[in-house]
């Protein structure tokens, strides 16, 4: 829903976040301007296949989560090649989470995919709010709510042209 989000209304949302989502392969996007995008996805999402697939609750064919990083990029004409790098996980036993970041895009936008190793369709730092072998295990070695603050709270609309209306 976020990702449709931020192409219909580009023009009034700063940026996005999805967490356990991924593009479908069949939706239109044609933002007004460059959005900036996170997204945090487990690399074992049973619900949303990590590698692309069929989303198992609405049988809708999607990007793998690192094509729709790219594919979003080129929408907020990044560079082509992200900058790869790793948050190690917290203790033994926990979950790695590599980062794969987009950035030189037009007007400031950004665009960063956290992959979790061995996560599934949960909340990083949240509760496992279903069985692991519905929804898969949820890293407590990353906190979803923080990651997306601190990458939506510095995100601004363009100013308004003085001659537009409200």
């Amino acid at each position: 829903m976020s990702l449709r989000l931020g192409c219909a209304m580009s023009d009034r949302i700063a940026g996005v976040a999805a967490v356990g989502a991924a593009m479908p392969k069949t939706m239109i996007c044609l933002p007004s301007r460059p959005v900036p995008l996170v997204m945090i996805d487990g690399t074992s999402d049973p619900v949303v296949p990590y590698g692309g697939g069929t989303e198992h609750n609405l049988s809708l064919a999607t990007l793998s989560a690192e094509d729709s990083a790219k594919t979003w990029a080129k929408f907020d004409h990044c560079e082509e090649k992200p900058a790869h790098g790793k948050i190690p996980e917290k203790a033994k036993g926990g979950m790695e989470t590599k980062t794969d970041t987009y950035d030189g895009c037009r007007e400031g936008a950004q665009v960063v995919l956290y992959s979790v190793k061995g996560a599934g369709n949960t909340w990083p730092g949240g509760e496992q709010y279903e069985a692991e072998n519905t929804v898969g295990k949820t890293s407590q070695d990353l906190n979803a709510n923080e990651v997306i603050w601190s990458f939506l709270v510095t995100r601004k609309l363009p100013a308004q042209s003085a001659d537009k209306k409200e």
